[in-house]
């Protein structure tokens, strides 16, 4: 009776020796298999960095120019809002010297 304990105990241990084995050659492959996708997520976070910096860099190429033809057209339309009160005086003075008034010149 003994000796059947001892080959079903002897059986269960080469079955667990078995699936042990098993089980370390499967985590064996899937560390195989997991190396050339890490290697693959590391290159596209770089190629990501890589694009982010570009953008980055386009982005504020951009956005210097555009600050130089905001500063251009705000220099322009100061320039431009003198030469209008300019010449609104000039209009005024000349209505004035020529007798006229806001009055008559909407009437014609």
């Amino acid at each position: 009776m003994i000796w059947v304990v001892g080959v079903i105990v002897v059986g269960e241990i080469l079955i667990f020796v078995q699936l042990m084995l098993s089980y370390q050659k499967r985590g064996a492959r899937l560390k195989i298999a997991r190396a050339p996708i890490l290697k693959r997520i590391e290159q596209h976070k770089q190629d990501l960095v890589e694009l982010s910096e570009k953008v980055q860099a386009r982005t504020t190429e951009s956005l210097e120019k555009v600050d130089l033809r905001i500063a251009d057209y705000t220099h322009r339309t100061g320039f431009a809002a003198n030469l209008v009160a300019e010449l609104d005086n000039e209009a005024h003075e000349r209505a004035e010297e020529l007798g006229l008034n806001a009055d008559d010149e909407e009437e014609e």
